[in-house]
């Protein structure tokens, strides 16, 4: 099995907030939804929990990660995220049953029902791009946007870490420092590329300025 446990405890290191034992959920909560929601929870997002799932700084800065009292199941995914105003939700698929690290969807309200659209392949990679999303959207206290240079991606290519991509979002950090970018609307008044940056102190983010020339 994939260690999962490690990316993740991984990931909060390098965010400079390392996970302790109270982050962590007991696995008799998590059982508790599975019976309660009579589905097994796929080990990517049980692992998630059961290393992070009481963490609030990166887990509630943007959208919600639900607590699994709160999960529900729609259209065969387990819903666990929220957007931030109740707008769409993200839920991991249960059709793949035995599956470690199956895929995730977005589900966008609809006039009677919640429409599901494929997110990514692996829960693994979507939930660690999603928490980079969350440290340049309020987990860091030191943040802010500006239009991508072009040659954007030549200097992250230097020493930085890719973490993933999800649609037209890619997420990469640094020891105390998160950068992630996003396509364009395609409308004229915007950039083709956004640069959202992050880091844990002020000095961190004038760090990310220097080193990406922004």
């Amino acid at each position: 099995m994939r260690d999962f446990a490690a990316r993740y405890r991984t990931l909060y290191e390098r965010f400079g907030y390392p996970l302790g034992k109270t982050h962590g959920m007991a696995t008799s909560v998590l059982d508790a939804a599975a019976s309660r929601l009579g589905v097994t929870i796929p080990d990517a997002l049980r692992v998630y929990y059961t290393v992070a799932g009481n963490e609030r700084r990166f887990n509630r800065s943007l959208h919600r990660f639900l607590h699994p009292s709160k999960w529900f199941v729609q259209g065969r995914h387990i819903v666990f995220l929220e957007e931030n105003q109740g707008c769409c939700w993200w839920g991991v698929s249960v059709k793949s049953r035995g599956a470690a690290d199956p895929m995730i969807s977005q589900g966008v309200s609809g006039d009677e029902s919640i429409e599901w659209h494929k997110e990514h392949d692996r829960s693994s990679t979507f939930i660690s791009v999603m928490l980079h999303q969350q440290a340049v959207s309020g987990g860091y206290r030191f943040y802010g946007s500006v239009p991508a240079p072009d040659d954007i991606y030549e200097k992250l290519k230097k020493d930085w870490e890719c973490v993933g991509q999800v649609n037209e979002f890619w997420a990469f950090s640094r020891q105390n420092q998160a950068v992630c970018l996003m396509a364009g609307s395609g409308l004229p008044f915007m950039p083709d590329m956004m640069l959202m940056a992050a880091g844990k102190t002020a000095k961190d983010v004038e760090a990310i300025g220097e080193s990406l020339g922004v």
